[in-house]
């Protein structure tokens, strides 16, 4: 049986369906069959194909609309066939006279299966980072909350901390007649969202509430990626501007050789700000303006001006044609159209009314106070007389036209923009941008009004939208599962998934898919795109019959983690969406875990050092150090000696010197500025250690027990220990090979029990004193002539460079048995 939920949903998808068909038509009429219209149609054939997969989990339903749905089916086939033959006349008979009557009975006979719904609405005021009650402009928010109280519906305001996902419930604020109160209330109806964010920006919280509540705002580009999108279309392509974004000087040049005059501005600007007008005056002068103030430059210094102004900003601009719009006084013009979408879904114009600027300047004057605007039938009866009427109704129509079609290139999720037309010396129109976020100080009363009907229309209707800035990552080989026709696992155990990287190899994990079979655990491997957020599916992979086989899975109970990159902001959001299922085996940075390290009884500490004095000021004392320098890329280790000269010994993987105190300083001082530096706490002299280190990897086998795996000795062609660290040509001996040829037998069994007895308290140390989810990890000590082991490195395995792929395996299983049958989270 089909929830109440999926039945909605199943409604919208019908109405979004029947709502593309129009356009369609519409389409077709204009211009025949032609990529748009072969697109709509695109969208349709996958919306039947979605509503075909939900209905067939409910048998009785899909009885009873059984003739209907095979009716539409059928008409789309027909009409796939009229494209292929370019027959549009048909192509609006089947859609009017069939295929949109049956889709309306079908969606007749599902909503009378359907609960009546409470009348009163609630919606939600939602910002992600800060409650908007706390900073929504106050004329805005009393403008909504006397809308919405109109409309009797309920506004609360919330943003991320305030939203319970397992209970559903809100901690929100809500505006009594008098005061605001926090109350705890359901999940609202529809959520309007202040903030326009691209899903890689959303946070989890909202990503989640996307899923649940229609949202009602979109982004839809900027200056730069409308305009290319309409010349694409080259539908309505005639009233841009032509335009280059600006990187780097010669661009700007050829600009101007074809245009003497420009517009500069950022792509992602917006109120009017940081805007610039430029004019060749002529071979090697050119003026640049910016409001009523004017400069200018020669060449020379204009590239200077546009290296510091425009190509070292963080923001991208542009340059576009100055379009000469003035009025009969001289002054330059243009008209603001707020449009918005109303109660039905449909467009409608909110306000208009022209802008002025200053005779000296180009810059149009935005109304920030609300006061002082124009009003439109004035100023047109003013410049075109007795044409005024006809140039506001063109103005009107052009301005629908032009917003449904924007609304169309993104997916139809826009509900406001604010257009900024002009009209030319020649009373041609142009198109300056068109707005996200567009002003409304004059008229909030207007905008809260429509604003609260659209909230309404998609509450009622529960229609969710999305766009290409909303959609996940669908590049090749990215996990859709409303597209694939994997099977679903069917798990009769506890699901564990193993997260790798995208390129990992997946035949290092036999041996421990092999084993959880062993122990009773359904274990699959999957990589970041193999998941699916939207649907909250993965897309996993099951040893079976000796190969790797793919299948539709929830998400597990448990994570291992063997991509160990939390940090990436690229992998972010995923970790993010699995911040409720338990992930063993962090990643963690040596930096981050010397603060554990320290023997108290040990007077030399583990140090940071800050600048050169504070280096130095140690050298005074220990005369030898070993630093640990780390930067994005790489890692290695340097050793200094003072000599009684003041002189400095400096070595390392590629400096073996003597330096100067002023020359030592310049090159700590360089390493510091990319590198991370700790000092080690030993003070033994270079000669003093054996020239190769011993690696020990170690794996938990239990939540506080871990077992020494292997016990090697690295040697490299250097012969010197301290480029063991970023070597990437090492050579792996075993330890009881190496040793046993100059120690005895009994200093080597020593040797070998206290290397594992250190290795052992060393991964009990990061354990106890960190909140990190270690599973396996290979550590590195260096060995005096004393035999005394001094700690160098640690740093999380993932099942790659590992000597006993089977004892790793084993000991990891049994961990993660530990964490799936012990209440430790």
């Amino acid at each position: 049986m089909l929830t109440i939920k999926e039945k909605e949903q199943i409604i919208n998808i019908s109405y979004t369906i029947i709502e593309a068909s129009d356009n369609l038509i519409s389409s077709i009429q204009k211009e025949k069959i032609n990529q748009e219209s072969i697109y709509i149609f695109s969208t349709i054939v996958e919306g039947i194909n979605s509503i075909q997969k939900s209905l067939v989990k409910d048998e009785q339903l899909y009885d009873e609309i059984k003739k209907n749905f095979e009716h539409v089916i059928q008409s789309a086939n027909l009409i796939t066939e009229l494209f292929e033959q370019n027959y549009t006349n048909k192509i609006y008979e089947i859609i009017q006279f069939s295929f949109k009557p049956k889709f309306k009975i079908i969606i007749k006979h599902i909503e009378s299966t359907l609960p009546e719904r409470d009348k009163s609405i609630t919606i939600g005021i939602y910002h992600s980072q800060e409650n908007p009650a706390n900073f929504y402009l106050e004329e805005r928010l009393n403008a909504m909350l006397d809308a919405a109280t109109k409309k009797n519906c309920r506004t609360i305001f919330f943003t991320d901390s305030d939203v319970n996902l397992s209970d559903k419930v809100i901690n929100a604020k809500y505006k009594t007649e008098t005061e605001w109160q926090q109350v705890q209330c359901q999940f609202p109806d529809v959520i309007y969202n202040i903030s326009k964010n691209p899903i890689h920006k959303q946070s989890r919280i909202e990503r989640k509430l996307r899923r649940m509540i229609p949202f009602t705002s979109f982004l839809f580009g900027n200056k730069f990626d409308l305009p290319k999108k309409m010349v694409k279309q080259r539908t309505y392509a005639q009233l841009l501007a032509p335009f280059k974004i600006i990187t780097d000087t010669s661009i700007f040049f050829e600009f101007l050789s074809k245009n003497d005059k420009g517009v500069i501005k950022p792509v992602a600007g917006a109120r009017g700000e940081n805007i610039y007008f430029i004019e060749k005056k002529d071979k090697n002068k050119y003026k640049i303006s910016r409001d009523d103030q004017s400069e200018i430059y020669s060449e020379n210094k204009l590239k200077d001006w546009l290296y510091t102004n425009i190509l070292k900003n963080s923001s991208q601009y542009m340059i576009q044609k100055y379009i000469e719009s003035l009025t009969k006084d001289g002054q330059p013009f243009d008209f603001r159209i707020h449009m918005q979408k109303n109660g039905q879904g449909k467009w409608s114009l909110t306000k208009m009314y022209p802008r002025i600027g200053n005779k000296n300047s180009i810059q149009i004057q935005i109304y920030r106070d609300g006061e002082n605007v124009i009003d439109t039938d004035e100023f047109l009866k003013g410049e075109f007389g007795e044409r005024s009427k006809q140039f506001k109704q063109n103005l009107i129509n052009l301005s629908y036209n032009l917003v449904q079609h924007i609304d169309k290139l993104y997916g139809y999720a826009i509900e406001e923009t604010g257009l900024d037309i002009t009209i030319d010396k020649n009373e041609r129109f142009w198109l300056h941008e068109a707005n996200m976020g567009p002003q409304t100080k004059g008229h909030e009363v207007e905008r809260a009004n429509t604003l609260i009907d659209y909230c309404c229309y998609l509450a009622k209707n529960q229609i969710f939208f999305t766009n290409e800035f909303n959609n996940k990552n669908t590049d090749k080989g990215y996990f859709d599962a409303r597209k694939t026709n994997t099977n679903y696992y069917k798990n009769k155990n506890e699901l564990v998934g193993v997260f790798i990287d995208n390129s990992s190899n997946s035949d290092n994990l036999v041996t421990l898919f092999l084993l959880a079979k062993q122990y009773r655990i359904d274990l699959f491997y999957f990589s970041p795109k193999d998941i699916d957020m939207d649907e909250s599916l993965i897309r996993g992979y099951f040893f079976e019959n000796r190969e790797w086989k793919e299948y539709i899975v929830p998400y597990p109970n448990l994570i291992y983690d063997l991509v160990l990159n939390k940090e990436s902001k690229h992998l972010k959001e995923l970790y993010d969406e699995f911040s409720t299922i338990p992930i063993i085996n962090d990643k963690f940075y040596f930096e981050d875990i010397i603060h554990c390290l320290d023997d108290n009884k040990k007077k030399n500490k583990f140090v940071a050092p800050k600048n050169f004095k504070d280096i130095n000021e140690l050298l005074n004392i220990r005369k030898q150090l070993y630093i640990r320098c780390t930067s994005k890329d790489k890692q290695f280790l340097i050793y200094i000696e003072k000599l009684k000269n003041s002189d400095y010994i400096i070595k390392s993987n590629n400096l073996d010197t003597i330096l100067n105190q002023l020359s030592t300083k310049h090159y700590l001082q360089d390493l510091m500025k990319d590198h991370q530096l700790i000092i080690y706490p030993f003070d033994n002299n270079i000669n003093q250690f054996y020239t190769n280190s011993i690696n020990v990897q170690m794996s938990k086998y239990q939540l506080n027990n871990w077992k020494v795996v292997n016990q090697s000795v690295i040697t490299n062609p250097d012969s010197n220990i301290f480029t063991t660290i970023s070597n990437k040509h090492n050579f792996y001996n075993s330890l009881d090979n190496y040793y046993e040829n100059f120690l005895d037998h009994y200093k080597f069994k020593q040797l070998k029990h206290k290397v594992e007895e250190v290795a052992i308290n060393y991964c009990h140390t990061i354990t106890s004193h960190t909140n990190l989810s270690l599973n396996n990890v290979e550590l590195s000590f260096a060995l005096d002539k004393n035999l005394n082991i001094h700690f160098i490195d640690v740093f999380s395995l993932n099942h790659t460079g590992i000597f006993d792929n089977y004892q790793i395996s084993n000991n990891s299983i049994k961990l993660l048995l530990d964490y799936l049958y012990q209440d430790i989270h």
